[in-house]
């Protein structure tokens, strides 16, 4: 017996259903502020849904609880206290000639009642929201608002005020016996919306016309059509002194400066604005986030003609063809034009530079060379015994600090079946001007490419050599090159 009784007390506390907010029938009535009504109670509203006794199973109490919560007011009605004249009147469903009487006695906190029959005169089974009457005509008659489904009625509101019909008085709560008589009247039906009407409470629901009226007196009662055609119709077009409509522009329309389209004036909408000019097409340029356009806007490939003054600051790279056709003044005395062409417009400063510059030819010339003795110049003929001439024979010593550069050489008769190449040294160290020379070539040959920088005290000089092999070698040898100071 205790375990039944267990199993009956967790069944009812904790049913759940998957639809609606209260999980089990405590929670149902408690959030309509009511105490969880007897079994006796629960078994009167439980056999207007089914035939078996009500014992208050798992399963019983799950199907009385989805029964509960089906049962809902008319549109616009809540359940539950329907406070004072605060915008919560709600307005009860009539039925005409209804009697009915309690099945069984209630007390006067009972938040449910059973009824003895639960149908209309014409048959039909009560479901809405209802305002009744009981006991009526007696000392301890009350009015009650309640849903009803069949026999039960639930979420009762007790002794309603005679003068409001929405507030409770507790004076006005009764204890009803078993067969007392239940009425739905007139009250408090009529009270609620005589209060509505003089504007004492709110109107419960949406207002709306069967058809759409046609709405002339400035008293009727507009419909939400009405009022958007009026606010679109009546409403002027925005000018540069009027507030009103306006029309957003399409990108060819912004772009060809069309001041209206089909309806109002243009404008502008922000989707046709952006910073970022990586986005092609007809936009309007924003700056970034630092105040400055990106340069990514303008198109570099074109030309651009400047006719008024223009300052350059930073450091300017004029890469192709640039032509100045008036005065160019430089900001700076330390800026120098170089030209690179024979036509190239160059400034007074190059030209002034040039002028301290010192160029000079020059020449070694030694004679006859044989391939095996590598490395350095013979005097004398072919017929005679060759005479060794040592490296430093053609050695010279830079007074002024120079550039070398523009290496020539030439053999002269040149006999010789291997590869011979002449080289520039400095302090008796190749450098990087040098010129080969192939076997037999007799041909001038050069070094235009490379350049040396040669400080003051440097000794240069000039070293011939051959691949190896052997026979003899030209009959003479001449190698020349530039020197440029640069005092």
């Amino acid at each position: 017996m205790k375990k039944i009784l267990l199993s009956l007390i967790i069944s009812v506390f904790f049913i759940s259903s998957a639809v609606y907010a209260a999980d089990n029938l405590f929670e149902y009535y408690q959030e309509r502020g009511e105490q969880l009504p007897a079994i006796s109670e629960r078994s009167e509203i439980y056999r207007n849904i089914a035939s078996d006794a009500y014992k208050g199973s798992y399963e019983q109490n799950v199907s009385l609880l989805d029964h509960l919560v089906s049962i809902k007011p008319i549109e616009g009605q809540n359940e539950g206290n329907l406070g004072g004249l605060t915008g919560s009147a709600h307005l009860p469903q009539v039925i005409a000639n209804f009697e009915d009487s309690l099945a069984t006695k209630i007390t006067s906190t009972a938040t449910s009642l059973t009824l003895a029959d639960g149908t209309t005169p014409a048959g039909n089974t009560l479901s809405g929201w209802y305002g009744l009457t009981l006991d009526a005509g007696s000392s301890n008659q009350e009015y009650i608002i309640g849903s009803c489904a069949g026999t039960a009625c639930t979420s009762l509101t007790r002794g309603l005020s005679t003068d409001t019909g929405t507030s409770t008085v507790a004076t006005l709560k009764f204890e009803h016996r078993r067969g007392a008589s239940v009425k739905i009247t007139d009250y408090p039906n009529l009270t609620i919306i005589t209060n509505i009407l003089n504007g004492a409470d709110g109107i419960p629901d949406k207002l709306y016309y069967d058809s759409q009226p046609t709405i002339t007196s400035n008293e009727d009662v507009a419909t939400k059509k009405y009022v958007d055609d009026v606010a679109l119709v009546s409403a002027p077009d925005a000018t540069e002194t009027v507030k009103g409509v306006v029309e957003l522009g399409t990108q060819t329309e912004v772009a060809s400066t069309t001041p209206s389209g089909s309806a109002a004036r243009l404008a502008i909408p922000a989707s046709m604005s952006t910073s970022s000019p990586d986005v092609r097409g007809l936009y309007i340029p924003v700056a970034k986030n630092n105040g400055y356009l990106d340069q990514g806007w303008l198109d570099l490939s074109e030309d651009f003609a400047f006719s008024g003054d223009n300052t350059y600051s930073g450091i300017g790279i004029f890469s192709g063809e640039n032509t100045f056709t008036a005065t160019s003044t430089m900001a700076t005395t330390t800026t120098v034009v170089v030209p690179s062409g024979n036509s190239d417009v160059t400034n007074k400063l190059y030209v002034d530079d040039g002028d301290s510059h010192d160029v000079s030819t020059v020449c070694f010339s030694g004679g006859l060379l044989v391939s095996n003795n590598a490395g350095y110049l013979f005097y004398g003929s072919a017929s005679s015994t060759p005479e060794l001439a040592p490296e430093n024979i053609t050695e010279m010593i830079v007074t002024a600090s120079s550039t070398i550069d523009r290496l020539y050489v030439q053999y002269y008769g040149n006999n010789l079946a291997d590869v011979g190449s002449v080289t520039l040294r400095k302090n008796y160290s190749n450098t990087a001007l040098t010129v080969s020379v192939p076997a037999g070539n007799s041909n001038l040959l050069s070094d235009l490419v490379h350049s040396s920088l040669a400080p003051v005290g440097t000794k240069i000089t000039i070293y011939a050599t051959t691949s190896g092999g052997g026979g003899a070698g030209p009959y003479g040898i001449k190698a020349c090159f530039r020197m440029t100071t640069d005092e």
